[in-house]
C-alpha cells in the first residue's frame, strides 16, 4: 500500500511539472489545437519600465496572446537603468524574466557576463530593421538584443521667440544670432541656446567634427577615444566659443531638468533634445518647431550626434528561449511598431513610416548620427568622458582633459 501511495505521488508531481513547461519536449498538450503553431501552455515574464513602455508591452501582449492563446504575457516593472545589474542577480537565482528591456549601451557588459543570448534574426526582420540598430547591438561581431525603438536628438526652437527662417543652419550662425537675441532688450533674462553643455552625449556633436568618430563608428573601440585628434580638438574649441560669446553658465548650472525647465517656461529660443521632452512641450503649450542640428565650423551638414537603441533582451536564464524569441520578433511587425510609437512617443527601429510633428527632422537626424559607445566598461566610460567634457565647457584646456581621459580608459 505505501509503494502504491509512493508511486501515485511521484505521478502526480510529474504531471505537475509537466503542465508548468513551455516549448519542452514534456510539455502539456491542450486537448484542442489552437491556432497560431505551439498548444504548449507558457508564460513569459517581460521586464519593461513605466510611464509608456509598460502599457505597450500590455497590449502586445494581449495581441500576442490572441494569436497565441497558449502564451501569456506577464509584465514586471523593472526600470532600464535597472535592468542590468538585476538581470544579474535574478537571472542565476531562476527568479529573472524571459525578456527585458536595456539600452544598446549595456550589450557589452550583458554578452561578455553571459546573461543575454545571441540573436539570430529571420530574414523577415533583418529586412525592417534600421542598420544603426543593428550596429548598436552588435559586439564581438554577433547580434544581442531586438530593436524596439531608436533615439537622438534635434534642435527645438519656440516659434514665438525665434521664426522658422531665423532658424541658424550652423553652430556660427547660433553664436552670430545668440548676440543679437541677448542684445535685444526684449530677451532680458532668456537664452538664445540652451542644451546639456556638461555632458558628452551631446558634446559628442563637436568632436565629431571632420568625420571624426569617438570611440569608433560602431561605438566599440577601445584602443583610442578618438578625442584627441585635430578635428575632434577644433570642434571643441567651437564649443568653448558658444560658452564665452551667448551662453555663460557653468556646466552645473546646465542640467537637463534645468535646460528642459527653462524652455517649457518660454525663457530660450532654442534647445537640443529628443522626442522624449515633447509631451513637456504640448502640456506647456508652446508653438515648436524641429530641426537637424547646426552643422559645425565650416561643415555644410547637420553636426552627428549620438543614437542610443532601446532593445529586448533574451535572458540566457530563461526556460522558455524559442517563444521568448518569437514574442520579441513580434514586437517588430509593422503593428506593433506603430503601437510602440503611438503610445511612447519614440522613434521605431524599423523602416516603417509613421506620422508626427517633428518625425521628419528626427529622421533626417538619425541619418547623421551613430551608436553611442557600448564596451564592457561603457559606465566608466561615461562617468570620464562627462568629466571631460564639464569641465572643457567651464574653461579647461580640451587636449589636456582628453590626455587623462585616455590615460584612465586606455589600458
Amino acid at each position: 500500500m505505501r509503494k502504491k501511495l509512493l508511486s501515485l505521488s511521484m505521478s502526480a508531481l510529474i504531471v505537475a511539472g509537466l503542465i508548468t513547461g513551455c516549448g519542452g519536449r514534456g510539455a502539456a498538450k491542450q486537448d484542442n489545437n489552437t491556432e497560431g503553431g505551439s498548444s504548449e501552455q507558457c508564460k513569459l515574464t517581460i521586464w519593461e519600465s513605466a510611464e509608456g513602455p509598460d502599457e505597450f508591452i500590455k497590449k502586445a501582449g494581449e495581441a500576442y496572446t490572441k494569436e497565441n492563446p497558449n502564451v501569456e504575457i506577464e509584465y514586471v516593472n523593472v526600470e532600464l537603468g535597472d535592468a542590468t545589474t538585476q538581470i544579474a542577480l535574478d537571472g542565476p537565482a531562476g527568479v529573472g524574466p524571459d525578456l527585458f528591456a536595456a539600452p544598446h549601451d549595456k550589450v557589452g557588459v550583458l554578452a561578455q557576463a553571459g546573461h543575454v543570448k545571441e540573436v539570430q534574426l529571420s530574414e523577415d526582420a533583418k529586412g525592417k530593421i534600421l542598420q544603426t540598430c543593428i550596429d548598436g547591438l552588435t559586439f564581438d561581431d554577433k547580434l544581442y538584443g531586438y530593436p524596439v525603438s531608436v533615439e537622438t536628438y534635434v534642435l527645438f526652437y519656440n516659434k514665438d521667440l525665434i521664426s522658422d527662417e531665423e532658424v541658424p543652419k550652423t553652430w556660427n550662425d547660433v553664436i552670430e544670432y545668440g548676440k543679437k537675441f541677448s542684445a535685444n532688450k526684449d530677451n532680458k533674462g532668456k537664452y538664445p541656446i540652451v542644451f546639456p553643455a556638461g555632458s558628452g552625449y551631446y558634446d559628442v556633436m563637436f568632436s565629431t567634427y571632420g568625420g571624426n568618430r569617438p570611440f569608433g563608428a560602431d561605438g566599440s573601440n577601445t584602443e583610442t577615444t578618438d578625442l584627441l585628434t585635430d578635428a575632434s580638438l577644433k570642434g571643441m574649441k567651437q564649443l568653448q566659443e558658444i560658452r564665452k560669446s551667448i551662453l555663460d553658465v557653468p556646466a552645473a548650472d546646465l542640467a537637463n531638468s534645468t535646460v528642459k525647465s527653462l524652455f517649457t517656461n518660454g525663457d530660450a529660443a532654442m534647445y537640443i533634445s529628443g522626442l522624449w521632452d515633447v509631451n513637456a512641450f504640448k502640456d506647456a503649450g508652446l508653438n515648436v518647431g524641429a530641426t537637424t542640428l547646426p552643422a559645425v565650423e565650416d561643415e555644410t551638414t547637420p553636426a552627428v550626434a549620438f543614437n542610443g537603441t532601446r532593445a529586448m533582451f533574451v535572458s540566457a536564464y530563461s526556460k522558455h528561449q524559442e517563444e521568448a524569441k518569437k514574442f520579441a520578433e513580434f514586437l517588430l511587425t509593422d503593428e506593433m511598431q506603430q503601437l510602440r510609437y503611438e503610445i511612447t512617443g519614440t522613434l521605431p527601429a524599423t523602416k516603417i513610416e509613421v506620422d508626427g510633428d517633428y518625425v521628419s527632422a528626427f529622421n533626417s537626424q538619425l541619418e547623421y548620427s551613430y551608436p553611442m559607445f557600448k564596451n564592457v566598461e561603457a559606465d566608466a566610460y561615461w562617468a570620464s568622458y562627462n568629466a571631460a567634457v564639464s569641465n572643457i565647457w567651464d574653461g579647461a584646456d580640451a587636449k589636456s582633459e582628453f590626455e587623462e581621459m585616455e590615460k584612465a580608459l586606455i589600458k
